[in-house]
């Protein structure tokens, strides 16, 4: 499990930098997608705080699921805001990273039940 997390936040993290260190530096953002992309930052890092902070109980269970389809919404929103001629590589990594999103929400709520943060850190 902690080779797979690894990898996949590795790749997220790539993805991610070539997102916003590249194409969006190249094109330029709106202020719509500026706030956007800090609403899914927030999102995003509630529930996976709840992996790693919090106690495997069903009141957090609940509380993460809630927050990572909260999450999945919020960057699918993002498809209203960006603008209609964008780079055929820069909608490739968007493809990459909307794929990673819920994998990487899943296999931290698959760490965090089987207590992988309290017994690894």
């Amino acid at each position: 499990m902690l080779l797979f997390l690894t990898a996949a936040l590795i790749l997220q993290l790539i993805l991610f930098h070539l997102d916003e260190y590249y194409f969006h530096r190249k094109r330029g953002l709106s202020r719509p997608e500026i706030v956007s992309a800090l609403m899914d930052g927030f999102f995003y890092l509630l529930p996976l705080a709840i992996a790693i902070f919090c106690s495997f109980t069903i009141f957090w269970q609940w509380i993460y699921i809630f927050l990572a389809i909260l999450s999945c919404l919020s960057v699918v929103k993002n498809e209203w805001f960006y603008p209609v001629v964008m780079d055929r590589n820069e909608k490739l990594v968007h493809a990459g990273l909307y794929l990673l999103h819920p994998i990487l929400l899943y296999t931290f709520y698959l760490s965090w039940d089987q207590d992988f943060f309290n017994n690894s850190m």
